[in-house]
């Protein structure tokens, strides 16, 4: 299985607004968090868009996944 890692903490949150799992968290150096999620074509789909700034999230979704990840952060 491919796996794609990631550090943005606001492309994760909106990876996971977009339906996709984070299926591993590891610590990196201080105070960075990696994020992993398993790779596919529609995940580099959403990721471009996430960079070309044509992702669209419903906001409150958005948020609380930021808290989410922020609270398994926090538990590492």
């Amino acid at each position: 299985m491919k796996i794609y890692e990631t550090s943005d903490l606001g492309l994760t949150a909106s990876l996971l607004s977009s339906g996709f799992e984070v299926i591993k968290l590891i610590k990196a150096e201080k105070p960075r968090v990696n994020f992993q999620f398993k790779d596919s074509k529609r995940l580099k789909e959403i990721i471009d868009k996430y960079w070309r700034k044509e992702l669209n999230v419903e906001p409150q979704e958005f948020f609380m996944h930021v808290k989410q990840l922020k609270n398994r952060i926090y538990n590492l």
